[in-house]
């Protein structure tokens, strides 16, 4: 709907923005593919399809999340973990759902400081323009 916290994020604009967007297009892509009309469904059938189908938002958290972590270093020049990222932006659901996975990627659980420094980079790279 017009109040979701991803059109908030995007419109933030610069590589924050795009990270959002990025794992929005991910996410629908997958969920189209599978389901050709799932923007014609109402609401509540459309949400329960999602929630069968979370590998889509997983691999839409692993864009969005390698998305950042390469801007961090390439923009500030800061190395990040992935699982810093996902406690410092998401909800513990999303870092959960992502350490369920088949994802072949590195996932630690980060301490208090990865975490606090995580969420000073993303200030920052907020205010970075592309």
């Amino acid at each position: 709907g017009p109040d979701a916290p991803a059109l908030k994020d995007i419109a933030v604009g610069g590589y924050y923005g795009t990270s959002a967007l990025l794992h929005e297009v991910v996410e629908l892509d997958i969920l189209l593919e599978r389901e050709p009309g799932l923007l014609k469904w109402n609401r509540n059938s459309a949400r329960a399809f999602l929630n069968l189908n979370e590998d889509a938002h997983v691999a839409a958290l692993v864009a969005e999340y390698t998305y950042l972590q390469c801007q961090l270093e390439q923009v500030l020049g800061e190395e990040v973990e992935i699982g810093a990222l996902l406690w410092a932006n998401t909800t513990m659901r999303d870092f959960d759902l992502l350490a369920e996975s088949d994802w072949s990627g590195h996932l630690l659980v980060p301490d208090t400081a990865a975490v606090d420094r995580a969420r000073r980079l993303l200030a920052r790279l907020r205010e970075v323009d592309l």
